[in-house]
């Protein structure tokens, strides 16, 4: 009876450290020494099991002989009185493991040892492991109570990773928001790579890294910038081939290269003597890779999943930062006799505007962009999502000239990292008003219609912040108005986008445009407005796809009898499907 009672006293003391914390160590930690505190055994240790490499991870240990297990000690399920408790869903005890063949010996004064897996719904998330240096230690009446023990501690567990994955959504997500703020400038690149060395530690604290890029003359990976190396001169003299070592794998492959151990993976290069862990994540812009963040550190398996997951994402920045960068540099060699801030502003403007672009198969597409000034407030962008999915951007910046490019050229940065990251326009747009509320100044905004065109579905699914809806004529020549109610962004801190979605059959034909096309007015002060481009399709709609866009610019100008002053910057876009 008393050992009854003495048992229910320590469940009901577990159960109240078990509710102390929602930092998962830390509730470890405190559940781990009530129960040392407890129940007087050698060692008690509690872990984590991990699923994708069905490993198990000691997490919270106490008592005389836990020096036999080393901090964050792994072991696979496939070994030990653990793994077999992990493996088959149930407690093991085991009073001589000197006559029990799956006992793997951590210290040897052990004589008995008891594990219990942590499940819920029937799932295990860990396990208590308690072991004892007295043979027969345990009864049957030990592993009821840690197996009630564990199912308390099974849902705290879960509540805790629950909570710790949301804080480090949160805190990813405002990194990845500053960083790419902090790289939105446009720079040279050898001031880029630096400023990138010091910004990517908001991120991570490394001791080895480096920005590669990748030189497409000799396909080979010059190192732009060391910090950590014993000799970082000599380092960035090092020119690495695509495919060889771990950098150019990642460069070859397009994917994040982890090692926790390069001594045993042959492909490492060995350019710091003392490195024991890599991860390098390569840097894609518009599908091509142009170079390679390179992290390197002392520490065995010091890098994971979420470096991984946190780097990929500040690296998509960064690319498009290099890709500014270079883009910068050229222009400046072409226009080194010109007035260089007005006339670099506009051919930057233009290079980033596509010109290049494809759809699936089925459908036709073009563009024209035709700004009023040297520089222009409008843009639009197509961005393939997937070997399916393609999406439509089409965009003006409040006012004109060198403001709205520059609020043209961060909206588009903006916008476009978002569309990468979420599947719902209505998401997108809600994201990007926020990060452009940030950046705008009062009054500018930004009016924005985003469209994802499913190629196999021929289905489209777009939301409206603001911008002039989009016309769809059917092949019976009715023409429909593409509605989403939406504000512009950038305006207010909260606004609310509505999502919605459409069929295209063949013969359909979509205009998206901006209101430089609809408000283009004659001499008489008549604007050519949403009934011109209507006429113009029943007019065109059976030319090619890629003339379309064309024809309705060339026509709203004309209208206008100003084709060497237009009145405000025209862009359109246009969709058939076949």
């Amino acid at each position: 009876m008393r050992r009854r009672v003495a048992r229910l006293e320590i469940i009901n003391a577990v159960a109240k450290a078990a509710n102390s914390s929602l930092q998962l160590n830390e509730l470890l930690q405190v559940v781990v020494d009530t129960l040392g505190e407890k129940l007087h055994y050698e060692s008690v240790m509690i872990g984590i099991y991990d699923p994708l490499k069905e490993e198990i991870t000691i997490r919270a240990k106490t008592g005389l002989h836990v020096e036999g297990y080393p901090e964050g000690y792994r072991q696979h399920i496939s070994k030990g009185l653990i793994g077999y408790a992990i493996r088959n869903r149930e407690s093991v005890l085991v009073n001589d493991v000197s006559k029990d063949p799956r006992y793997m010996i951590g210290v040897p004064s052990i004589q008995s040892e008891l594990v219990v897996p942590t499940l819920l719904e029937g799932d295990p998330l860990g396990f208590i492991n308690v072991e004892s240096e007295r043979v027969g230690e345990f009864e049957p009446e030990d592993a009821i109570m840690l197996e009630t023990i564990s199912n308390q501690l099974a849902q705290a567990i879960r509540n805790a990773q629950l909570y710790e994955s949301r804080w480090r959504q949160a805190r990813n997500l405002g990194v990845i928001v500053e960083v790419s703020r902090e790289l939105n400038d446009l720079k040279p690149v050898k001031e880029l790579v630096q400023r990138i060395a010091t910004t990517i530690l908001k991120v991570i604290d490394y001791q080895i890294f480096a920005v590669l890029l990748l030189d497409e003359s000799t396909n080979e990976l010059e190192i732009a910038v060391a910090e950590g190396y014993e000799h970082d001169d000599l380092v960035e003299k090092v020119r690495i081939p695509v495919g060889e070592g771990l950098t150019g794998i990642a460069a070859k492959l397009g994917t994040p290269v982890r090692v926790g151990d390069v001594r045993t993976d042959r492909r490492y290069l060995k350019l710091h003597p003392r490195a024991i862990s890599e991860l390098a994540v390569p840097l894609i812009y518009q599908g091509k890779v142009i170079g390679v963040l390179d992290f390197q550190n002392t520490q065995a398996d010091y890098f994971t999943e979420e470096h991984v997951e946190i780097l990929t994402a500040v690296g998509s920045h960064i690319a498009t930062s290099i890709a500014n960068a270079r883009l910068l540099e050229a222009v400046l060699e072409k226009e080194r006799k010109f007035e260089r801030e007005f006339r670099l502003a506009a051919k930057v403007q233009r290079a980033l505007i596509p010109r290049n672009f494809s759809v699936p198969p089925g459908f036709g597409l073009s563009a024209s962009f035709r700004p009023s000034l040297d520089l222009a407030g409008d843009y639009y962008e197509f961005l393939s999502l997937g070997p399916d999915r393609t999406g439509l951007i089409i965009g003006d910046v409040s006012g004109k000239g060198v403001s709205a490019a520059m609020l043209m050229a961060v909206s588009r940065s903006t916008v476009n990292s978002y569309a990468r990251r979420y599947a719902e326009p209505a998401t997108v747009l809600n994201k990007a008003n926020r990060a452009l509320y940030q950046e705008f100044i009062e009054p500018m905004y930004l009016t924005l219609f985003y469209l994802v065109l499913s190629g196999s579905e021929r289905t489209i699914l777009w939301s409206n912040g603001g911008h002039p809806p989009p016309l769809l004529m059917h092949r019976d020549g009715t023409v429909d108005l593409l509605p989403a109610s939406g504000t512009v962004l950038g305006l207010f801190e909260e606004a609310r986008y509505e999502q919605q979605n459409a069929q295209l059959y063949a013969g359909d034909l979509l205009v998206m445009y901006t209101d430089g096309i609809t408000e283009a007015r004659n001499q008489e002060g008549l604007e050519f407005g949403v009934n011109g481009i209507i006429e113009l399709m029943h007019l065109h709609r059976n030319r090619p796809a890629d003339q379309l866009a064309d024809i309705l610019a060339d026509e709203a100008i004309a209208f206008s009898g100003r084709r060497d002053r237009q009145q405000d910057d025209i862009s359109v876009v246009v969709l058939k499907c076949h």
